[in-house]
């Protein structure tokens, strides 16, 4: 799939970790995905309520309000139940935390440290289903 040859995707970014968001956002640039980071769930939920996106990839572990939590809000709060969330942490995931991830429809759970060329083909897949 060539994303460059559609209309741009806009994806919202949230990690506390500067030089990991940075990377991300480096490398989702370079296939002419734009990209809005955040450096905890409380302003990645701001930012959802003033801006339409594509996708959501943030980190698990962050500051104020943490990954999951903002999948929570998103979710149930705000009620955007369609937009794609990808996940990703170096924490392993328990039981508890799998049936969470279940229940708010998370699209995929990654571990860090990220494997860029998989993580370009999850989001891809998951941008070309976002577009049908």
């Amino acid at each position: 799939m060539n994303l460059v040859d559609r209309a741009k995707f806009r994806v919202i970014l949230a990690d506390d970790d500067f030089i990991t968001a940075k990377y991300l956002k480096m490398f989702l640039e370079r296939e002419a995905i734009e990209v809005d980071c955040t450096t905890n769930g409380l302003e990645l939920v701001s930012k959802l309520k003033q801006q339409a996106y594509d996708l959501v990839i943030t980190d698990w572990l962050m500051p104020e309000l943490d990954g999951l939590g903002a999948a929570n809000v998103i979710r149930n709060q705000i009620g955007m139940t369609d937009i794609p969330i990808i996940l990703y942490s170096t924490r392993l995931v328990g039981s508890a935390e799998n049936e969470q991830i279940r229940n708010l429809n998370i699209s995929h759970v990654l571990r860090k440290p990220l494997d860029a060329p998989r993580m370009l083909r999850l989001i891809k897949s998951t941008l070309s289903a976002v577009n049908v």
